[in-house]
């Protein structure tokens, strides 16, 4: 889980440097990644890093390795606003693909796919 901290002003939710760099890439850190709570609306209601709530979740889909909104929004906007996304070629079909392999893989070796 990330968390709420911010390091050199970015916040931990929007940083490639640290969920995708040093986490997977340097760590070889294979699991699931979820926000904290609501983390990736605050990128916009709180954080005041993108430009729009549907801004938030690009950034959390191109910069990052989320593979997991904690709470995104009461109703299903984050998905609706995931789709639209993805449907523009804004996020590639195939970084949703690895959030869902990632959060199977996960089910699975918890049993819950059995």
């Amino acid at each position: 889980m990330e968390s709420y901290n911010e390091l050199n002003n970015i916040p931990m939710v929007s940083s490639a440097q640290y969920l995708k760099r040093l986490l997977r890439d340097t760590l070889n850190f294979t699991g699931m990644m979820v926000t904290d709570w609501a983390e990736i609306a605050n990128m916009h209601d709180w954080h005041k890093i993108a430009a729009s709530p549907q801004d938030a979740v690009r950034i959390a889909m191109q910069r990052t390795s989320i593979d997991m909104s904690m709470v995104p929004w009461a109703d299903s906007r984050f998905a609706e606003m995931l789709h639209a996304l993805v449907t523009a070629g804004v996020v590639p079909e195939s970084r949703v693909d690895e959030s869902v392999l990632r959060i199977l893989e996960l089910k699975h070796s918890l049993g819950l796919l059995a």
